[in-house]
């Protein structure tokens, strides 16, 4: 699988030292090479004999970890040198793997604001609002991301793809009409692609807002509202689920356009173009053709597991089924699990009793009230007698987030029986406790699923909620309400039902068995060098129908 531009063997990358430039003129962390090109466009080094493929994508970990993934393969299989626009949190990730980073707006940080963590602890009252708290907040930085993008890409040309996530995709469909030889892959983590088989994974189907024209009601009035709208949704979904499931994939995705719109006409107005289409329908419509790979141009790959449904969607074409690449995770734990001063108390921690801990962490969910949210951790502990791993998260949860004085019993028994980690990797940490207590991000479910051990999932927003209906139906998890809501009684008794659960733990560990057999990033390379020699055939025959006299 060597491609006709692919360097010799001999003249592989020899080392990684990486100097941050600056992110506003499009530069990147630049790894040395034996052979650079003494050429040098908008502060990207061009490399000489190889070609690139530019990742870009945003949120947490388990977001842009699949992405990673991706790069590492492409690297090692095809020689490609890999750039990913990311959030400056991503920066060890690149060191570690050899890539170029270019510093786009931080989600880490646009997560703190006040505004999002109201809306993440709300959600599960309304589960749209978030979004529209997020679309005016990105709106606000997409021209900055999508200039960096187009500077760098423009006078590369070593670019031979770009491959966005599901966070940028907006940017991706404008570069296109941009710069058309290139090729261009989304990569998605979710099933975008609307089906009878699934709800719209992007809400949680228990937390419709009330109808709007209540919006503006006295609170009593819209409650009242919104109650009687989500039993009569409930009964639908009991008695005609694939019809209901169809009807909520089409609303709730002209309401996410309609948020999002604003963002598309931004990016298109700073690349001069018009927007493809005008009204929110037609942008809805337009989106789903390319989710369902019915447009040349667009390539989309969905980065899940076959096996994460317990209902195959077989109402979904060929072109998206045959686009399925499997879970995308890092070949080998080692190249990516930090080591700092935790990591041998982690390791004693983990050996230092008979019962392997529970692991809890809600990765970069954000929390108004970290206290609370401490409190509810520790007393389900206490009173269902367990010990934990706990991660920190971009939450920041900690000890010293509760009383001294007034929480005493609650230190007490954290000293003894609970450890707060900075940060380890799922994959590592996952399989090696009892049960994990997670918040349903696809990265983190997945890696869960892979583990091979019973969940207990407490969503915030998103696909959360989605994600934690899919493997509560495979019987391997109980879903809880969010952290910000659920009490230490909830929670403890939740924990004894899992660690009773004999069939559970069998179930957990025969889907791991599964989803284990699939090489999602083998797959998922496969699909894009293709799609990449199918676009520089294309770009070679209209570059000699141009030169025909």
């Amino acid at each position: 699988r060597r491609c006709a531009h692919q360097p010799p063997a001999r003249l592989s990358v020899t080392s990684h030292n990486l100097t941050l430039l600056d992110p506003g003129k499009a530069c990147a962390v630049r790894p040395s090479r034996e052979r650079e090109s003494p050429r040098a466009t908008s502060g990207v080094r061009l490399m000489a004999n190889l070609k690139s493929v530019y990742l870009i994508g945003g949120g947490s970990r388990g977001d842009v970890q699949p992405l990673i993934s991706l790069g590492q393969r492409l690297k090692k299989e095809y020689g490609y040198r890999i750039v990913l626009f990311a959030g400056i949190e991503n920066e060890r990730f690149c060191e570690v793997h050899g890539f170029e980073l270019v510093p786009l707006f931080s989600v880490r940080e646009l997560i703190k604001q006040p505004k999002i963590k109201k809306a993440l602890e709300e959600a599960s009252d309304d589960s749209l609002q978030v979004w529209e708290v997020l679309g005016q907040q990105l709106s606000e930085h997409a021209v900055d991301d999508a200039m960096i993008v187009y500077n760098a890409l423009k006078d590369d040309g070593s670019a031979v793809a770009v491959v966005a996530s599901s966070t940028h995709l907006q940017l991706a469909y404008a570069l296109r009409r941009k710069l058309p030889h290139l090729a261009y892959i989304a990569l998605l983590l979710q099933p975008l692609c609307p089906s009878k088989y699934y709800p719209p994974c992007f809400v949680d189907v228990k937390a419709l807002p009330p109808p709007a024209s209540f919006k503006d009601s006295p609170a009593l009035v819209r409650l009242s509202m919104q109650a009687l709208q989500q039993a009569m949704l409930n009964l639908l979904l009991a008695l005609m689920p694939e019809s209901t499931n169809l009807k909520l994939h089409n609303d709730v995705w002209l309401a996410v356009t309609a948020q999002l719109g604003d963002q598309n006409r931004k990016v298109c107005a700073a690349f001069g173009l018009e927007q493809e289409a005008k009204s929110v329908e037609d942008r809805a419509k337009l989106a789903v053709k390319r989710f369902r790979n019915e447009e040349e141009g667009y390539r989309t790959l969905y980065a899940i597991s076959k096996h994460f449904f317990k209902r195959p969607p077989t109402d979904l074409p060929s072109s998206v089924t045959d686009a399925v690449t499997g879970s995308l995770f890092l070949k080998q734990v080692e190249d990516h699990l930090e080591v700092d001063e935790r990591s041998d108390k982690l390791k004693e921690f983990l050996s230092n009793a008979e019962e392997p801990p529970i692991y809890i962490g809600f990765g970069s969910m954000s929390i108004s009230k970290p206290a609370q949210v401490v409190r509810t951790l520790l007393g389900a502990l206490q009173l269902a007698r367990k010990r934990a791993v706990i991660l920190r998260g971009w939450a920041e949860l900690s000890t010293e987030c509760i009383d001294a004085q007034q929480d005493m019993a609650l230190l007490e028994y954290a000293a003894k029986h609970v450890l707060f980690a900075d940060s380890v990797p799922h994959d590592w940490i996952m399989p090696r406790c009892s049960i994990n207590v997670i918040h349903g991000g696809v990265g983190t479910t997945s890696a869960a699923v892979r583990a091979g051990k019973p969940l207990i999932v407490m969503p915030f927003a998103f696909d959360q909620a989605f994600m934690a209906d899919r493997v509560v139906e495979h019987g391997i998890a109980y879903r809880a309400p969010s952290v910000a809501k659920c009490s230490a009684k909830k929670l403890a008794s939740l924990i004894k039902k899992v660690s009773g659960n004999k069939k559970m733990y069998e179930r957990a560990a025969k889907l791991a068995e599964l989803v284990r057999q699939e090489d999602g990033p083998g797959k998922a390379v496969e699909m894009v060098q293709i799609e990449i020699e199918k676009t520089q055939r294309a770009a070679a025959v209209s570059g000699e129908a141009e030169a025909e006299p």
